[in-house]
């Protein structure tokens, strides 16, 4: 069969692959470096399943295009590394890994002392508008509407998140070069007359009549619940990260909220979240599609682990300078040390291995393109 790929790494597809799993003793899959499909940012990859076999097990098969295909020798396929399948219903983009690096990858799992995400915080999605047109403005715009006390700060894009921390000085950065962080959020019921007037004008271009806005009480109310301590970002490039949120600033649906456990420090986590192990996770959990992004339900950030062990020698706002000058990998180095050789006991060797890892999957998700 040939299917998406993303069946292979999607929750709601999790029942499927156990059934695969179940049903037959001898999978093989083709996937492909480069997109087959022009006008289809979908990556595909070729299902084939045996009920019965000698050799039991999974083999991933990675070829650059079509071209690759017809040139493929099938009877190469028994010289390919042959894994155990488990029955669960984890991600089989773990897969794409070597023996030698899923036997690592146990022997953390089993590590007692890294704990869930969950043990830290909790996450849920932002708010929904349900029109951002209507209900996120700039600075520029909320003063021609005189509704400066009728909005609440807001960010709704990554590229508002340019580092691991949004405090007063970023987000006024964000205000002078006229990003849209202002929610239209009318404080009472006993509403002004420029707060009716911007209503009125909501109406006249139909913001009402959206689903979310037309099922509420008063459309132009948007819920909240609590606010975020720190946000996680819902789809990323190269590498995710957590971003502290000391000012509580709202988020919108496109950015992941966050709020920590009590007596957890929030600086500590998120410095700590920055580590080849957590990384390797996020990329094995995570979603990713054609183009290259990396996309994060909040119920598969859940399933991440972070050491925190020795999380408090890292200092936040020096991981911050060096994210904002591009210096991933020094981050990682330091963090690395202090956290999975020093906190978790890791030898050199296997830290290297699990950085591997990190780049083999990032760069085999980022370079997904066309033939």
């Amino acid at each position: 069969m040939v299917i998406p790929s993303e069946l292979l790494q999607v929750d709601y597809a999790a029942e499927g692959r156990k059934f695969l799993s179940q049903f037959f003793e001898r999978i093989i899959i083709m996937n492909f470096k480069k997109l087959l499909f022009e006008n289809a940012q979908q990556e595909v990859v070729i299902l084939l399943a045996e009920k019965k076999a000698d050799k039991k097990g999974i083999r991933m098969i990675e070829l650059d295009n079509l071209d690759s295909l017809e040139k493929f020798d099938s009877e190469d396929i028994d010289k390919l590394e042959l894994k155990t399948l488990k029955l669960t219903n984890e991600k089989w983009t773990k897969y794409y890994l070597n023996n030698k690096e899923l036997k690592l990858l146990d022997k953390i799992d089993n590590i007692k002392e890294i704990p869930m995400a969950t043990d830290l915080f909790e996450i849920n999605v932002g708010l929904v508008t349900g029109e951002n047109q209507f209900f996120i403005l700039n600075k520029d715009e909320v003063n021609k509407r005189k509704i400066n006390n009728s909005v609440d700060k807001i960010v709704g894009r990554s590229e508002q998140l340019s580092g691991v921390i949004l405090d007063e000085k970023r987000f006024e950065k964000l205000v002078e070069k006229g990003k849209k962080v202002f929610l239209f959020s009318p404080k009472n019921s006993e509403l002004d007359t420029y707060c009716k007037k911007y209503i009125h004008y909501g109406e006249k271009i139909k913001a009402n009549e959206g689903y979310k806005c037309r099922i509420r009480k008063q459309w132009y109310v948007v819920p909240k619940t609590w606010v975020a301590e720190a946000f996680i970002l819902r789809q990323v490039h190269r590498y995710p990260k957590m971003i502290y949120n000391p000012n509580r600033v709202l988020n919108t649906d496109t950015i992941h909220k966050v709020r920590f456990k009590e007596n957890v420090c929030a600086e500590d986590v998120i410095s700590a979240f920055i580590n080849s192990y957590t990384f390797v996770l996020c990329e094995l959990n995570g979603r990713s599609y054609g183009g290259g992004v990396l996309t994060f339900e909040p119920s598969e950030i859940r399933n991440l682990k972070i050491p925190v062990i020795n999380s408090k020698r890292l200092d936040l706002r020096k991981i911050d300078k060096n994210i904002m000058n591009n210096t991933i990998e020094s981050i990682l180095e330091e963090n690395d040390k202090i956290l999975l050789e020093e906190g978790m006991g890791l030898n050199k060797e296997e830290i290297k291995m699990l950085r591997e890892i990190w780049k083999k999957l990032s760069e085999r998700r980022i370079n997904r393109k066309l033939k």
